[in-house]
């Protein structure tokens, strides 16, 4: 990519607004959006309108998602409604606490692409972690798991003795 095409990029990003460019480029891909409320695993009542939600084939690509209640489960159980439906789920570039989420479930990374234009870091589960997920309503870490998330993850126990429950 020169500069000029760069420059032309930003610019375009700057007139269209982000949602619109990350829309734009997975369509470009031959993804199509997932809008909330379109299919049983991405309720309204958890997401707002404007995440980025793509999907080709059996592949779910999660690219830009904020829950409307944060901390209340939105994403595992749509993890789970995906898994469910017999779809793999993809998490592309995650953010911020994101990349926690992906480490402590123990999903794998791999980079794709070799350009500026098509680089990403895609996070998907484990056929072992799927197998886990999908066998209840609900799954137990192990005290020895628990410690080591927390010993990972620089937090503290909740001090209650047992190990956290994981939402399905």
């Amino acid at each position: 990519m020169t500069i000029g095409e760069l420059i032309a990029a930003v610019e375009h990003a700057m007139d269209k607004g982000a949602y619109a460019c990350l829309c734009e480029g997975e369509a470009r891909k031959g993804y199509v959006a997932v809008t909330p409320g379109s299919v049983p695993w991405l309720p309204s009542g958890d997401w707002p309108d404007d995440i980025v939600i793509t999907q080709k084939g059996r592949e779910v690509r999660i690219v830009a998602i904020y829950a409307k209640e944060p901390c209340n489960g939105a994403f595992s159980r749509m993890i789970n409604g995906i898994l469910k439906a017999g779809l793999r789920p993809v998490v592309v570039e995650p953010m911020g606490g994101m990349n926690d989420i992906m480490r402590a479930w123990n999903w794998r990374c791999r980079e794709v692409g070799s350009t500026f234009d098509d680089h990403e870091r895609h996070w998907f589960p484990q056929r072992k972690w799927i197998e886990h997920r999908t066998k209840g309503p609900a799954v137990m870490m192990s005290v020895k798991d628990a410690r080591r998330f927390h010993r990972r993850n620089k937090t503290q126990p909740s001090g209650q003795g047992r190990p956290p429950l994981l939402q399905p």
